[in-house]
């Protein structure tokens, strides 16, 4: 008899899973493939529950395809359960799980070598809608639930101070970025555009190095729940003119964001 209840189970691409964290809204359950069948799946996340009496177990869970064939087992290891008040979570990443067919999987979870309890899989190749457009509504919607995110550019260097405009342009594929250096930066979220300021002559102003050089940088998001990246797009850069009506309606925005600045007068003329 199987000592630990599976309460909660879900198979799904890991993107999605980590866009959910930050808009429910966008959970949807399928596990997508990198193009058509058979082929690799894009990362998977493997999600799960267990309630049981304080204690360790031996866990496993295995991938079956329609006709009941295995696709993927992962190795048995030994987890914790809390108590039978306690709902304990567990959370895979799975890479490279080949699938040959759409019909309904299944994913089976085992404690001590028991079945606790299995669910249905659902694959999804080359359907379902664009993914650049999906990183997009995702990207957007962390950024409305935070006031920092991450920059990467692919060098260093100065440059005099102004607001920057980085406009998103998304790719097929995330890029490499020449530099694995992210900083965090403040920003204005307006009509699709992230604002920045960048300051290399004042120290009490932001200042990313290399955007000066730079005609695209990696813009990345986290969740506040999870604390890992949720959406990541490629995006170009230019410089917003001071004497345009577009520098004092972003500028104006970043006093109303910034709630430290003491002269706002003053504040506008340094970064001019």
């Amino acid at each position: 008899m199987v000592r630990a209840d599976l309460h909660y189970a879900l198979v799904l691409d890991r993107e999605i899973y980590q866009a959910s964290q930050v808009d429910p809204d966008l959970l949807d359950p399928v596990v997508r493939l990198e193009g058509g069948l058979p082929g690799p799946a894009r990362p998977v996340a493997v999600l799960r529950r267990y309630q049981g009496p304080q204690g360790y177990y031996r866990e496993q869970f295995t991938l079956t395809d329609p006709d009941g064939h295995e696709l993927y087992a992962s190795t048995v290891r030994r987890i914790t359960l809390e108590g039978e008040f306690a709902e304990d979570e567990f959370r895979t990443y799975l890479h490279d799980v080949i699938f040959a067919e759409s019909g309904e999987h299944t994913a089976h979870f085992f404690i001590d070598g028991q079945q606790a309890g299995s669910v249905p899989v659902f694959i999804e190749a080359g359907r379902g809608g664009s993914l650049p457009t999906f990183l997009q509504q995702t990207f957007a919607a962390a950024l409305k639930k935070g006031d920092i995110l991450w920059v990467t550019v692919p060098g260093r260097g100065d440059r005099r101070t102004g607001v920057q405009l980085f406009r998103g342009v998304l790719k097929g594929r995330h890029r490499t970025p020449q530099t694995t250096r992210a900083q965090a930066i403040w920003f204005v979220w307006d009509n699709d555009t992230v604002y920045a300021l960048d300051g290399p002559n004042d120290p009490d102003e932001q200042h990313v190095p290399g955007l000066a050089e730079s005609d695209e940088v990696e813009l990345t998001v986290r969740s506040k729940d999870i604390r890992s990246a949720v959406a990541q797009v490629t995006a170009g850069v230019r410089r917003v003119p001071a004497d345009t009506d577009e520098w004092q309606r972003i500028a104006t925005k970043m006093l109303a964001a910034r709630l430290n600045v003491a002269d706002e007068d003053e504040a506008l003329a340094r970064w001019r």
